[in-house]
Parts: C-alpha cells; structure tokens; sequence
C-alpha cells in the first residue's frame, strides 16, 4: 500500500564500502515489486495491522498478502493457520 519508493543505492548499490551493494538488496526489493505487483496490491489496497512491537511488524494487504519486517521470528497466535 502506499506509493512505492525504492533509492537508486539501494537497487544499484551507492558504491561505499559501508554502504549496501546492488548484490545484497537488489533481489530482495525485485522479489516484493514482483509479489506487489502480482497481488495486484496499489496505493490505496487495505491493510490490517496484525503485530506492532518493537521487534516486528506485520500486516494482513488486502485479504491477500501478510508481510513482516523486522528480526522477531517466533510470532506465536500470530501466524496464520495452514487452512487460512
């Protein structure tokens, strides 16, 4: 949801030695234009918050879609059932 941003470092890399490189994030970011753009999810898709912690962040995208960030693995009750 929202309008998407992506940095130019980010995609290609901003050519530090510290920063991050086109190697580490490039796929990561095309996975999730891909996955966007296959769940057809637009600026104005609904989003459920699920989890809001300190450590985790993830949301329900138009009934289609549960995303995650942050480095929690264990989620508890908030992992869907197979069945869901």
């Amino acid at each position: 949801p929202g309008i998407p941003t992506i940095f130019y470092s980010h995609l290609f890399g901003d050519g530090s030695a510290s920063g991050p490189t086109s190697g580490e994030l490039a796929p990561r970011i095309q996975t999730m234009t891909r996955l966007r753009k296959m769940a057809d999810i637009h600026h104005d898709s609904h989003v459920k918050v699920l989890m809001q912690e300190d450590d985790c962040y993830m949301a329900l995208i138009d009934d289609k879609v549960i995303t995650k960030l942050g480095p929690r693995y264990e989620l508890g009750d908030f992992l869907p059932r197979a069945e869901e």
